[in-house]
């Protein structure tokens, strides 16, 4: 008898209309939140959707080490569903008996760089199986791949959409014109049909995030994911995230603190993790929630990013702190005001540190990362993040991350000046024996995690 699917249910009910998959390596912590709001969306509007998580069926199959299945390992990457196919073929031939059989015409997948080939595997294997079924991808991956104008090529256009941006309003048309024969517009390019930033204008339109699909006992985290934004007011050189949105929108305060409210109600569970790019986009939205938070007594902890604003209003960093607020990142990158320029920050060193002072002193805990080998930076502008660090060490509570400069595209950086991997290396190994001599605390799972091993 064929192996059933244990750790998520993956059995596909007759009525489901659509099937999402998440494949690893990919985190473990929460489960697949953009997903999520992709299932909330697509049943909400009458399309049935089912969520295959098969990134912590594969690593609780593997049974690898957590540190092993984050670390940028390409063998790894390169090999995760032959392995399972290996170890585990009658789990395998379920799983596709189970896809081929099932009425679902649309299957989506969420496309990253550390799970492209093993989507492709899967693929092939349904291919195999049927070819009935119409192919839907999204993610950050397809954004790379737009503008490395690869896009692919090995996919079949004949029945594939590639959505680039948010998914939610792409995936219910795409559904609309598979079910309902309704037209569907679509962008060519390079002879693929490309749906491109269809966003919905109102947030508070989605309907409040519901888990209730999934085990949360089988992820690793003691809080929950949310996103009261979408997009990013900033503009940071080296990110990619603005890119993945053409506008910058907010769930409003009131929406944001019901959610929250009936998530607790659902799932016992009082803390709560943000995904946003900054939590601190609008100082009058985040002041109006913490003031929600704190008027409903809702007893909850929240982290999220934070920027580094010039135009900070002190006394909400205390309200923060009172609102349940026990963890921030901030991404300092550099201390050299020429580098921060290049990065577009929006800040210089000065006001960095009147930024970490107010933080420290209200109480707030944090951390902030850092960027070595940004192009453009000498040793001088090395030695002042050096000094700076040394300087301000009582205003900085842990260093989260510190990682090599890594180009993602569409990147407009002159590279000119790049420097050599060694280099950067060394940079690296000074810092660390820098905080040893200091006392600085940092995260040692997060120095150079993003440099393939």
């Amino acid at each position: 008898m064929a192996a059933k699917i244990n750790f998520i249910d993956a059995n596909v009910q007759p009525d489901t209309r659509l099937i999402l998959f998440l494949l690893g390596p990919h985190w473990l912590k929460v489960p697949p939140l953009s997903l999520i709001f992709l299932e909330n969306f697509l049943s909400a509007n009458g399309f049935k959707t089912k969520i295959i998580d098969l990134n912590i069926i594969s690593y609780n199959l593997l049974k690898l080490p957590g540190k092993e299945w984050l670390s940028l390992n390409p063998e790894l990457e390169n090999n995760i569903f032959s392995r399972i196919k290996k170890g585990h073929a009658g789990l395998i031939g379920e799983l596709i008996r189970q896809i081929s059989n099932s009425k679902a015409k649309v299957l989506g997948f969420s496309l990253y760089s550390r799970n492209h080939k093993a989507t492709m595997d899967l693929i092939g294997e349904i291919i195999h199986a049927t070819k009935s079924k119409t192919f839907v991808f999204g993610g950050p991956e397809i954004l790379f791949e737009y503008h490395r104008k690869t896009f692919f090529e090995q996919i079949n256009s004949d029945n594939s959409y590639f959505v680039l941006g948010e998914g939610e309003l792409p995936l219910l048309n795409i559904c609309e014109h598979i079910y309902n024969s309704k037209s569907l517009n679509t962008a060519s390019y390079k002879n693929k049909r490309i749906i491109m930033y269809d966003e919905i204008a109102d947030l508070n339109a989605l309907p409040l995030l519901d888990f209730n699909g999934f085990d949360l006992k089988n992820y690793n985290s003691w809080a929950l994911p949310l996103f009261s934004s979408r997009g990013c007011i900033k503009r940071c050189s080296f990110c990619s995230e603005c890119k993945l949105y053409k506008t910058f929108r907010q769930h409003s305060p009131e929406y944001m603190a019901e959610l929250i409210k009936s998530l607790v109600t659902k799932h016992g569970i009082t803390t709560f993790s943000f995904h946003d790019s900054l939590i601190n986009a609008d100082w009058d939205w985040l002041d109006k929630f913490c003031s929600l938070l704190i008027k409903e007594n809702q007893r909850i902890k929240w982290e999220a990013q934070l920027a580094i604003r010039k135009d900070t209003p002190e006394d909400l960093f205390k309200k923060m702190k009172d609102s349940g607020c026990y963890n921030l990142f901030v991404g300092l990158e550099s201390a050299s005001d020429k580098i921060l320029k290049l990065m577009h920050k929006g800040y210089d060193a000065d006001e960095a540190k009147e930024f970490f002072r107010k933080l420290s002193c209200a109480g707030l805990q944090f951390e902030v990362s850092l960027i070595t080998g940004f192009p453009g930076e000498n040793e001088e502008d090395f030695r002042k993040t050096l000094e700076f660090l040394k300087e301000n060490k009582k205003y900085i509570p842990k260093i989260a991350q510190v990682n090599p400069f890594v180009e993602y595209p569409p990147s407009q950086i002159n590279k000119q000046n790049s420097l050599l991997g060694e280099t950067v290396k060394n940079r690296t190994d000074i810092l660390l024996r820098m905080f040893a001599q200091e006392r600085i605390k940092f995260t040692s799972s997060f120095i150079n995690n993003l440099v393939p091993g």
